[in-house]
């Protein structure tokens, strides 16, 4: 498999902006599995087997999350980005790395710093256990990029999906 996709990977030394007027107008909630937590709202059942992976210790840190960002004022939901620990799928990472996983933000709230607000909170959560923070992006997907970039992520290599010898599915595999 040669799909290449563009590996980015958190700055050391990075300083948060200051987010009080997000906080103005979102409200910001954490979801971590817990035993009676099992599913991120709103998220497909194929996402059990990262609750099995996060209780399995298959993730190699604890910090497998949602962070939900909502509309004060009429309480929709306007974003959220999953964060995933390493394991198998992303040999290349740290045990205690972050990847932003899968991000959404609705139409109505793209381009008003969002989705970089969401990363730059999840740094400013995990900044003591963290090590790195990951987003692996498709390089012609310009938005995505620039807010890793804003988020204080910079591009460290390209990647490739690689398919497993032993068990089913892919990993991935940084170029050099």
């Amino acid at each position: 498999m040669d799909n290449i996709s563009h590996a980015y990977v958190s700055e050391p030394g990075w300083e948060c902006p200051d987010h009080s007027t997000y906080f103005q107008d979102y409200d910001i909630k954490v979801w971590r599995p817990s035993l009676f937590r099992i599913l991120p709202p709103g998220f497909p059942r194929k996402y059990l087997l990262f609750y099995l992976a996060h209780h399995l210790h298959i993730f190699k840190n604890r910090y497998y999350s949602v962070i939900y960002v909502y509309d004060n004022k009429n309480g929709a939901l306007v974003s959220s980005t999953l964060l995933i620990p390493k394991y198998f799928k992303w040999p290349f990472m740290n045990d205690g790395d972050l990847q932003y996983s899968y991000s959404i933000t609705k139409p109505h709230y793209r381009g008003k710093g969002v989705n970089t607000f969401v990363k730059q909170y999840a740094r400013v959560l995990y900044n003591e256990r963290t090590t790195n923070f990951w987003g692996l992006v498709d390089p012609e997907n310009i938005s995505s990029i620039k807010v890793l970039e804003k988020s204080g992520l910079h591009f460290y290599r390209t990647a490739k999906r690689v398919k497993n010898k032993v068990l089913p599915g892919y990993h991935i595999e940084l170029n050099d």
